[in-house]
C-alpha cells in the first residue's frame, strides 16, 4: 500500500470516530443534561414554593390576597 492510501484510510477512520462521538454527545448527553436540569429545576421550584408560602402567610395577616386584586 502506498503512503497516500494509508493516510486516507487513517483519516477516514478518524473522521468516522469523530462523527460517532459527536452524535453521542449531541443526542445522548443532551438527554442526560435535560434530566439533570429538570431535577435541579424541581428542587428550585420546591424551594421557591416554600418561600412563597411563608410570604403568603405574612400577606394574609395584613388582609391582602396573594395574586388577587378582587
Amino acid at each position: 500500500m502506498s503512503a497516500r492510501k494509508v493516510i486516507t484510510s487513517v483519516l477516514a477512520v478518524g473522521t468516522t470516530i469523530a462523527i460517532a462521538i459527536d452524535g453521542y454527545l449531541l443526542f445522548l448527553k443532551a438527554d442526560q443534561a435535560n434530566s439533570t436540569a429538570s431535577t435541579a429545576s424541581s428542587s428550585t421550584s420546591t424551594t421557591a414554593s416554600s418561600s412563597a408560602s411563608s410570604s403568603s402567610s405574612s400577606s394574609t395577616s395584613s388582609g391582602l390576597k396573594d395574586g388577587c386584586d378582587c
